[in-house]
C-alpha cells in the first residue's frame, strides 16, 4: 500500500503537500488581494521567520499543551498524464505518552496508530474486509515529536514572509505573515523544479501564528508551468484541538493487539 510522505518538496513530478480545503480564519484575503480583517500590530518575530525563534516557541507551546490535531489537506492539478490527485491526513497526537492516531484519505481509507515506543498498527480496507499489520518501528508514520515540528521546519525555508498584521479571536491573537510575491518563493524547493525552467504564478504562502507561538495555520497556493505542462497545487496544514485532543487508541486497535498477541494495551 502506497503511502503520501508529508513533505513540502517534489514527489514522482508531483508535489506531496497539504492541500486547502476550508476558508482559513483570520487575514484572508479579499477579491482584489488585500487583507480583509487584519489590524495593525508589532510582529513577535523577527523575519526571515526560519531564523526566528518561532518553530522553538511553536513546539514549547504544543508541549505545554500536551495534545493536538493536524489536518494535511492536499489538492494537485496537473495538466500532465499524472493529472493529478487529493489527499485528506489527519493526526491526534498526544505528546505526554507519544502516541498518533493518523488517518489518511481518499479511499482506500488507511489508519495507523503508532504508541510512544514505535510499536505501530495499520488498517486498511481491501474489499469487504480489513487488513491489520504491525510493525516495531514504522519510519512511514511520524512520531508525535515530528508531527508537532516537521510541517512547520520544511514550511519556513520556502519563501520569504512579510508580516501583515494580527487579527482577535476568541482564544487570543493571530499573527499573519504572507507573501503572494513570486520572486519572495524558493521556486527549486517549493516545485522541485529548476527555477530557470518553471515559471510560478498565483502565489499565497501564508502561516498564522498565535500569541502563544502556536502555529495555527500554513497555507501554500501556486501555478507552476514548465513547457507545456501546468500543475496547481493547494495546500494547508492546520493545528486544531490544541490541549483538547483524545489520543487515546480507537476501538480496532484492541482487535489487531488480539490478532498480533501484544495482550493489554501498555506499550508506550
Amino acid at each position: 500500500m502506497s503511502r503520501t510522505p508529508f513533505a513540502l518538496l517534489a514527489v514522482v513530478g508531483l508535489v506531496a503537500v497539504a492541500g486547502c480545503g476550508a476558508v482559513l480564519p483570520g487575514g484572508d484575503l479579499g477579491p482584489g488581494g488585500d487583507e480583509t480583517d487584519l489590524e495593525p500590530a508589532d510582529s513577535p518575530y523577527t523575519t526571515p521567520l526560519e531564523n526566528s525563534d518561532l518553530l522553538a516557541d511553536h513546539e514549547a507551546a504544543l508541549r505545554a499543551a500536551g495534545t493536538f490535531t493536524v489536518v494535511r489537506n492536499t489538492t494537485v492539478t496537473d495538466s500532465g498524464a499524472d493529472g493529478g490527485f487529493e489527499s485528506l491526513t489527519t493526526a491526534r497526537v498526544s505528546l505526554a505518552d507519544g502516541r498518533v492516531y493518523e488517518t489518511q484519505r481518499p479511499p482506500p481509507v488507511a489508519q495507523y496508530y503508532r504508541y510512544g515506543d514505535g510499536t505501530t498498527f495499520t488498517r486498511y480496507r481491501t474489499g469487504d474486509s480489513y487488513q491489520y499489520s504491525r510493525s516495531a518501528n514504522d519510519s512511514d508514520v511520524r512520531s508525535a515529536a515530528e508531527w508537532g515540528r516537521e510541517p512547520v521546519a520544511q514550511f519556513l525555508p520556502l519563501a520569504s514572509l512579510e508580516h501583515r498584521g494580527a487579527t482577535e479571536r476568541a482564544d487570543g491573537l493571530v499573527h499573519v505573515y504572507r507573501t503572494t510575491d513570486p520572486a519572495d518563493v524558493d521556486v527549486d524547493a517549493l516545485t522541485g523544479e529548476a527555477s530557470a525552467e518553471a515559471t510560478l504564478s498565483a502565489v499565497n504562502v501564508t502561516i498564522r501564528v498565535h500569541e502563544s507561538g502556536a502555529v495555527t495555520a500554513l497555507r501554500l497556493s501556486y501555478t507552476v508551468e514548465n513547457g507545456d505542462r501546468e500543475r496547481t497545487v493547494e495546500t494547508s496544514v492546520t493545528y486544531t484541538a490544541v490541549g483538547e485532543t483524545d489520543g487515546s487508541p480507537p476501538a480496532w486497535v484492541d482487535e489487531a493487539r488480539d490478532r498480533f498477541g501484544d495482550g493489554d494495551d501498555d506499550a508506550g
